[in-house]
């Protein structure tokens, strides 16, 4: 077995640092259908604790929405800021296991481009 070849979450990390950084996010962050994140492209802004319990209540939301309707499946949820940042949780899924992909976008970013490409990308990876 060849020793040089990247796990799986080098793939991953190095993917997401990638669209984070083309993205202009503040946060970008998977998570595991459990609610545990897998991988985190740091900030010094944002409390880790507080940012994975508002992932946890983003994906919460979107599993409720889903309960009042059997046909209605949420693929994102979003939260604007005072400021005009935005939360965006995508939710995907890859060999039917539940991810959530979590990012902080800055004001006037058009982020669903980086978030498409991320999913193609993590999609493939996984």
């Amino acid at each position: 077995m060849d020793q040089d070849l990247p796990s799986t979450q080098n793939l991953i990390e190095e993917k997401l640092q990638e669209i984070s950084k083309e993205g202009r996010f503040d946060l970008l962050v998977l998570f595991s259908e459990e609610g545990l994140p897998m991988i985190q492209i740091p900030s010094s802004k944002y409390d880790k604790d507080n940012f994975i319990a508002l992932s946890t209540l983003l994906n919460d939301l979107a599993k409720v929405a889903e309960t009042l309707d059997s046909s209605l499946k949420v693929d994102e949820t979003s939260i604007t800021t005072h400021h005009k940042s935005k939360i965006v949780g995508r939710i995907f899924h890859v060999n039917g296991i539940r991810f959530n992909l979590v990012a902080v976008v800055p004001p006037e970013v058009a982020y669903r481009k980086f978030i498409n490409k991320a999913v193609k990308a993590l999609s493939a990876i996984l």
